[in-house]
């Protein structure tokens, strides 16, 4: 059982990294802890949404920031 719980902590550990190697995948529960500023989250987010083709100060750009935060994993 150890031979496979180590790799498998291993890897988790990897896996929930930014690209940075910090703790917490952007976007994530883990990330928004660590950046607790509610304007990095929304620039980030926002940045996210003109991604999928939402323009700026549109009812649609703010719905889809609000959705992307409530769906932190």
């Amino acid at each position: 059982m150890k031979q496979i719980l180590i790799p498998l902590v291993s890897l988790s550990a990897l896996v929930a990294c930014d690209m940075n190697g910090d703790a917490g995948t952007e976007g994530s529960g883990l990330w928004s802890i660590r950046y607790k500023s509610a304007e990095e989250q929304i620039t980030y987010f926002t940045l996210k949404c003109e991604k999928y083709g939402y323009e700026q100060n549109t009812d649609a750009m703010r719905d889809c920031v609000a959705d992307e935060m409530r769906n932190i994993d």
